[in-house]
């Protein structure tokens, strides 16, 4: 049994009576509410994280498959040119070969002559016609004297070459 004083008092036992709390139903429901719109701000924050995410996934993706695409491009270019330039060497090598064919009809003497007798109307020289010239004659300065004269040389060798 609880008896109670007149000031409000109790006396004795209180395990049975409970305590009364007075609670806030509206400040509660504020407060799970707030805790709601916590929650839902969290799961579009990840969603919007997520979606970053996939993007740049994504754009990394496709910058790397441009760079792929244009990498191969410029490898086709590259072939392509030493296709050009393989067909050009070949050309040129042709060229070469029969350049050198007409060099060598042109080295025999007996086409020269043909080709002077026939389109040039040359004749052939009379032995009382022909001139003779002398090679072994030296008709100019040799070119190490030259070569000694150009040397810059000390005082003391200049004065030795002048009295010498």
């Amino acid at each position: 049994m609880i008896l109670m004083n007149k000031n409000n008092i109790v006396d004795g036992s209180t395990a049975l009576v409970p305590k009364r709390e007075e609670r806030d139903y509206q400040q509660e429901r504020r407060k799970q509410q707030q805790k709601e719109i916590e929650l839902i701000n969290k799961r579009k924050e990840k969603l919007v994280k997520n979606k970053l995410k996939i993007m740049l996934s994504i754009g990394i993706g496709f910058s790397m498959g441009i760079i792929l695409v244009m990498r191969f491009a410029y490898i086709c270019n590259l072939r392509q040119e030493s296709i050009t330039m393989q067909n050009q060497i070949a050309t040129i090598g042709k060229e070469n070969e029969n350049l050198k064919v007409e060099l060598l009809k042109y080295d025999n003497i007996k086409y020269i002559e043909e080709i002077a007798v026939k389109k040039l109307n040359m004749e052939r020289p009379n032995l009382g016609q022909a001139i003779y010239c002398d090679l072994d004659t030296k008709y100019f300065k040799d070119n190490k004297l030259q070569k000694k004269d150009t040397k810059k040389l000390s005082f003391i060798e200049f004065i030795k070459s002048k009295l010498f």
